[in-house]
């Protein structure tokens, strides 16, 4: 909960921040453009000033160093070209280019309100027995087993944030109850990543505990499968001698199901023994005419079954769905 309140103002500190560089730069600005406007302003009088200057000088020399009849001759052009100058200083304004006052007013109403709320503090206290785990994986010797665990609260909605303390571990239950601890990675939004790595096979026992208190489901029993041999497949005579094998595919369990040309689907152990037959010859649910694909995932086996221009649906024991 600290954490997370120093995360919110270090977040509305540096939000601060960046809007006063920006209100700063944008009266930097202004006042650059209005200090260029009176500037040229300025040259403007100068000039003028200049300008009036010069025909006084000029009609106050001719006065001094000619005659009358040169004076009377000049008389009409230092009035023209005063005349020129008086229209160009009407375009002129006299008044310094100063546009109104700029006032910056942050309105800190909102943000004070806003703010207020930060002393609200709400407390999320996960509860063990409505928190939940799910593994997708299959749990193998040598093989890291994931674990995603989700803490919830009592009203089971999804809490927000991590900090917990959630554990999890294998037990084994033929091998003097043998444990592996998993490495555990929190996510800091309410969900848990366990990691367990098994070294024996067979059934274990599986523990995941949240705050020194079990999970849904939790305690639970585990099988943990031996390390996929494929050398146990190509020494398994028994198999390669089935009549015109068509297909091949493993279960997860080390099961190996082969598609024949005698309409069925033979399944092997992983020693090459024969456990069962699954099909006959025909177009009814569960027949088949040269199965010619399978696949199996889980309890669900997929037959492409090729004569019969299909592909049929069954559990992994024969059942058709």
């Amino acid at each position: 909960a600290f954490l997370s309140i120093n995360q919110a103002f270090e977040i509305l500190q540096q939000t601060l921040e960046e809007r006063k560089k920006t209100l700063l730069s944008e009266l930097e600005a202004i006042s650059l453009s209005k200090t260029t406007a009176l500037t040229l302003q300025k040259e403007q009088f100068e000039k003028m000033i200049g300008d009036i200057g010069l025909y006084t000088d000029m009609a106050s020399q001719i006065l001094q160093t000619h005659t009358d009849h040169e004076i009377v001759a000049l008389g009409g052009l230092i009035p023209t070209e005063l005349q020129a100058t008086l229209k160009r200083v009407q375009t002129i304004s006299l008044t310094p280019n100063q546009h109104s006052n700029i006032t910056v007013s942050v309105q800190t109403d909102d943000l004070v309100r806003q703010l207020s709320k930060l002393d609200e503090i709400i407390v999320f206290f996960p509860s063990p027995s409505s928190s939940t785990w799910t593994s997708t994986s299959v749990a193998r010797v040598e093989t890291r087993y994931h674990i995603k665990v989700q803490s919830k609260i009592s009203k089971g909605e999804e809490c927000p944030h991590g900090g917990v303390e959630v554990k999890g571990e294998m037990r084994s239950k033929t091998h003097n109850g043998a444990v592996v601890y998993g490495e555990v990675e929190d996510h800091r939004d309410g969900t848990y990543t366990i990691t367990l790595t098994p070294q024996i096979a067979g059934p274990h026992q599986l523990l995941i505990t949240m705050d020194g208190q079990h999970v849904q489901n939790s305690p639970c029993d585990l099988n943990v499968r031996p390390k996929r041999d494929y050398h146990t497949l190509c020494n398994a005579h028994q198999v390669i001698q089935c009549n015109r094998p068509l297909c091949v595919a493993i279960h997860d369990n080390g099961d190996i199901y082969v598609g024949s040309c005698d309409d069925c689907i033979y399944v092997f152990d992983q020693t090459g023994q024969l456990k069962n037959t699954i099909g006959s010859s025909g177009s009814g649910d569960g027949q088949f005419s040269y199965p010619h694909g399978i696949s199996i995932k889980g309890d669900v086996l997929y037959v492409a079954d090729g004569g019969n221009h299909r592909v049929q649906k069954l559990t992994s024991s024969g059942k058709f769905f």
